[in-house]
C-alpha cells in the first residue's frame, strides 16, 4: 500500500519541467489533457477511486475517521458553497475554464488528502512515508536546479521573472511553496534534533539550500513566511534540548554568513534590504499586491459582494490598473488588457477571502485557519514521549499551512494542491497512530 503514495509524488515530479518557456512544447502529464483536465490529475483521481473502492469493500462499508477529517470536511463544504455561488452568479465576463480550474484546486487537495491519509496502517508505515517525503524533496530540489542550469546556461534563457525582480524559473508559483516547506522543515529538524545524525545533516543541508534559493531569487514573502512559521514552531516545541541546540547553531550560522559575506560570494545587504522592503509600497511587487487589495475592496463595495462573495471561478472588476504588472508572469494571457480578471495578487488574505466567500464565511475560514496551529499543538501534547519526532513534524507542518497572515505552503495551483494534500494527509495519519491507544477512535 505504501507504493500507492508514490502516485502523488510522481505526479508532482512530472510537473517540474512545465516551466513557462516549455509549457506548450513538451508533452507531459500536465500538457496532455482529457476533457480539459491534465492527464496527471485524471490519473490521480482514478487511483484514488480505485483505492477507496478496495478500502470500503475490505472494511465492510465501515469508514475510519482520522483526526484532521473534520477540517477537510469543512473545506469540502466551503468548496461546495463557493461553487454554487460561482455557478449561479456566472456572467458573460467569466470563463468556464477558470471556473473548472478553481474547482480543481480543492478537489485535488481533498482527494490527495483522503488517499494518503488512508494508506498507512501503522506508525512504522507513517515513518516510511515521512522518509519518502524527504527523499522526494532531495530529488525535487536537485532536478529543479539542474533543469534551471540547463535552460540558463545551455539555452541562454534569462529568467527575469515577474516584474523584473530576478525571480528564478524554478521558484515560480508551481514550485516556490514546496521549496519554502523544505526550507522550514529542514531547519526545524536540524534545530530540534528529532532524527538520526545522518537525517539531520541531510534535512538541514536541504533546508539551508532551499532557503538560500528563496533568498537569492527575491522571494521576500516566502522568506517572511518561513521566519514566522519557524518562530511559532520553536515556541510550540520549546524544550531544554531545543534551546541548547539553538544556542549552538546560531553562532555557527552567524560565522558562516560572515565568511560568505566577507569573501564577496553573496551581497547580503541587497537581499536583506529586499526582505525589509516587503511592506514598501514603492517596490513593484508590493505595489501590485496593495493595488490588488484596493481592487478587492472596490469590488466588495460597488458590486455588493459582502454577503456571498464572488464564489469560485468568477472574475473581479479590475478598477485600478498597475502598468508594471501587465505581463504574463503576473496575469494570464487572456487577462491582459481586460477590465475583468481572474488572478488576484493581494497582500491581505482576509480581504481576498472576503472577495471569494463573503464576509461571514470568509472570516470563519480565516479564523479557523489561524487556530489550526494551536489545535495541532494541543493534540500532539497527548503523544507518547517516544513519539516526539512526530509531534515536531505535525506542529511544524500545520504551522506551515496556517501561519498567521502568511503561509509557507498552500494550494496556489494544482501541483501545490497535490503536495499540500499529501503532507496534510500524512499529518492526519500520524496523529491517529502516534496518540495513545486509549484516545484512538474509528480503528
Amino acid at each position: 500500500m505504501l507504493g500507492i503514495a508514490l502516485i502523488c509524488l510522481t505526479d508532482y515530479v512530472s510537473a517540474i519541467w512545465e516551466i513557462r518557456l516549455a509549457r506548450d512544447v513538451f508533452l507531459t502529464p500536465w500538457t496532455v489533457r482529457i476533457a480539459g483536465i491534465p492527464l496527471a490529475e485524471v490519473f490521480l483521481l482514478g487511483c484514488a477511486l480505485a483505492l477507496f473502492a478496495k478500502v470500503i469493500l475490505a472494511s465492510h462499508l465501515r469508514f475510519r475517521w482520522l483526526p484532521l477529517d473534520w477540517y477537510v470536511g469543512i473545506a469540502l463544504v466551503l468548496t461546495l458553497y463557493a461553487s454554487v455561488v460561482g455557478a449561479f452568479t456566472f456572467t458573460a465576463n467569466d470563463l468556464l475554464q477558470e471556473f473548472l480550474y478553481d474547482v480543481r484546486l480543492p478537489v485535488d487537495y481533498i482527494v490527495t488528502y483522503a488517499l494518503v491519509s488512508r494508506i498507512p496502517k501503522s506508525l512504522y508505515q507513517v515513518r516510511a512515508l515521512w522518509r519518502l517525503l524527504l527523499i522526494y524533496g532531495l530529488v525535487f530540489f536537485a532536478t529543479n536546479v539542474t533543469g534551471w542550469l540547463i535552460w540558463v546556461y545551455g539555452f541562454g534563457y534569462d529568467p527575469l521573472g515577474a516584474l523584473g525582480l530576478g525571480a528564478l524559473v524554478l521558484t515560480d508559483v508551481g514550485n516556490v511553496f514546496f521549496i519554502a516547506y523544505l526550507a522550514l522543515m529542514g531547519m526545524v529538524v536540524l534545530i530540534t534534533g528529532i532524527a538520526t545524525p545522518r537525517v539531520q545533516r541531510i534535512a538541514g543541508a536541504l533546508g539551508v539550500a532551499a532557503f538560500l534559493l528563496l533568498l537569492t531569487s527575491s522571494r521576500r514573502g516566502q522568506i517572511v513566511a518561513i521566519a514566522v512559521a519557524l518562530t511559532l514552531s520553536l515556541v510550540f516545541l520549546a524544550t531544554r534540548r531545543t534551546l541548547r541546540r539553538l544556542s549552538l547553531l546560531v553562532p555557527i550560522a552567524a560565522l558562516a554568513v560572515t565568511a560568505v559575506v566577507s569573501l564577496g560570494i553573496v551581497d547580503l545587504v541587497k537581499y536583506v534590504h529586499g526582505v525589509f522592503t516587503l511592506l514598501d509600497s514603492t517596490t513593484p511587487s508590493t505595489a501590485m499586491r496593495r493595488i490588488g487589495d484596493e481592487n478587492a475592496w472596490l469590488n466588495l463595495e460597488r458590486h455588493d459582494l459582502w454577503l456571498t462573495g464572488l464564489g469560485l471561478g468568477r472574475r473581479y472588476e479590475y478598477f485600478i490598473v498597475f502598468p508594471e504588472g501587465e505581463n504574463v508572469t503576473a496575469f494570464g494571457e487572456n487577462e491582459l488588457g481586460q477590465d475583468w480578471r481572474h488572478t488576484l495578487h493581494a497582500a491581505n488574505p482576509v480581504v481576498a477571502s472576503w472577495l471569494r466567500y463573503g464576509v461571514i464565511v470568509g472570516t470563519f475560514g480565516v479564523i479557523l485557519a489561524w487556530l489550526m496551529p494551536l489545535y495541532a499543538w494541543y493534540q500532539s501534547r497527548r503523544f507518547r514521549s517516544a513519539d516526539r519526532p512526530y509531534r515536531v513534524l505535525i506542529v511544524a507542518t500545520l504551522v506551515a499551512f496556517f501561519a498567521p497572515y502568511v503561509a509557507v505552503i498552500g494550494a496556489a495551483d494544482p501541483k501545490n494542491a497535490i503536495i499540500s494534500g499529501f503532507v496534510f494527509g500524512l499529518c492526519s495519519a500520524t496523529m491517529h497512530y502516534a496518540r495513545p491507544l486509549t484516545t484512538r477512535r474509528g480503528t
